[in-house]
């Protein structure tokens, strides 16, 4: 009953208002019509509609086409200059496993496991089996230098590469620097189709860059985007990175391929990518033909690599120290340690000391400074300016050769 009241109370509130509909109802009636009156006048007249182009003829169409620039002319350009020199990488591991001893409690109380395993491999040869890797790598010289990269032929007991002719030839492993993924391959052929190794410093980020190796296995395949950044360092790819990043499409087989500018010169290895899927996803990673430069050198004249040396251990500055000492700028590296006796102990640099720029130019964190000294050649001098109490210093530092196993 109540709630009837409250609802009766309710309605004679709206029924008393509601007496003044009929007048403002006609009032908005009126309105509505003009208004719509009005639009379908404009719909007609529709003066703010751009008007539709009339449709060109065909012939039309088809001159103006004939007359736009041929933007695909240095692409192809490009691809002719640089297929030839591509090669597609076959590396064959030969695996043995051993073989299956049979569980018998009798012949285990009388011989050990390490004599029958003897017993069972003379009378039971290992059966063998065939690995094969594939990837792509690139003629560097005329008298067939190839590079590619070293997780294509790590462990490989033969290799061969197919070249763009059509043959398929035996390669000889000159070298691998497992730090950077290199590896520089040997073919005796005289003449061959070479690309030269361009100035990879030069890259700036949005310029146009083009992938060439054999994804899935499928020869001669081409590839482009830009280069989508500069410098990636940190990705856990290689000990030394100091990467080119792009939106090639680079899939499984292009590790070792080129990556080339607009000007046909390889200026990066195709090494890595970022991927959930395992395929292409528009973030690859390419080793700077600079670098690549310098190790290719290395190996074909002495079969392994020299590295530059500080003799100290550093680490990145958080912002709470950074804070704390008043370490000027952005980057810098954090001295933890440095070796008694060694180059940077010798030219004064001590722990606690804050590395802000190498030969004048910044230093950006802890893989930076190390990387830029590994590329130096050991014996040479290099100006290091160091944060210390407040103040700034330069000090030169003799680069000494990196022991195994070190940075």
């Amino acid at each position: 009953m109540g709630g009837r009241r409250s609802t009766g109370s309710a309605g004679g509130r709206h029924n008393r208002r509601a007496m003044k509909g009929p007048d403002m109802l006609g009032k908005k009636t009126g309105t509505i019509a003009a208004v719509a009156a009005a639009l379908v006048i404009g719909l007609t007249a529709r003066p703010w509609l751009p008007r539709a182009e009339s449709k060109q003829p065909r012939e039309a169409i088809e001159k103006r086409l004939r007359e736009l620039p041929d933007f695909a002319e240095p692409f192809r350009l490009v691809a002719e200059l640089v297929s030839p020199a591509v090669v597609h990488v076959n590396a064959m591991r030969i695996v043995r496993a051993a073989p299956e001893l049979p569980y018998d409690p009798l012949l285990r109380q009388f011989f050990d496991e390490d004599f029958l395993r003897r017993y069972y491999s003379r009378r039971y040869p290992r059966k063998g089996y065939v690995l094969k890797g594939i990837g792509s790598g690139f003629i560097a010289s005329e008298d067939g230098i190839i590079l590619t990269n070293n997780h294509v032929i790590d462990s490989a007991d033969d290799i061969t590469v197919g070249l763009a002719d059509g043959r398929e030839v035996a390669a000889k492993l000159l070298g691998v620097d497992p730090r950077t993924d290199v590896a520089v391959l040997k073919v005796n052929e005289k003449g061959l189709p070479y690309l030269k190794l361009g100035d990879s410093d030069k890259l700036r980020t949005g310029d146009w860059v083009f992938a060439f190796g054999s994804p899935f296995g499928l020869d001669q395949t081409m590839t482009y985007g830009i280069v989508s950044a500069k410098g990636r360092k940190g990705m856990g790819i290689t000990d030394y990175e100091d990467f080119i990043q792009t939106d090639c499409a680079i899939n499984p087989g292009n590790s070792g391929g080129p990556l080339v500018n607009i000007r046909g010169e390889a200026v990066g290895i195709n090494t890595a990518i970022v991927s959930r899927s395992g395929g292409y996803q528009g973030v690859g990673f390419a080793l700077p033909a600079n670098i690549a430069r310098r190790i290719m050198e290395q190996l074909v004249q002495k079969g392994y690599v020299v590295r530059g040396w500080l003799g100290m251990t550093a680490g990145d500055i958080t912002t709470l120290w950074r804070r704390r000492l008043s370490v000027p700028g952005s980057g810098g590296a954090y001295v933890i340690s440095v070796v008694e006796g060694g180059p940077a102990a010798r030219a004064g640099v001590r722990e606690g000391d804050v590395v802000l720029t190498m030969d004048g130019n910044e230093v950006t964190n802890t893989n930076d400074l190390f990387n830029r000294a590994a590329m130096k050649t050991p014996g040479t001098e290099t100006l290091l300016t160091i944060f210390r109490e407040g103040k700034t210093a330069t000090v030169t530092v003799k680069v000494g050769e990196q022991p195994e196993g070190r940075r």
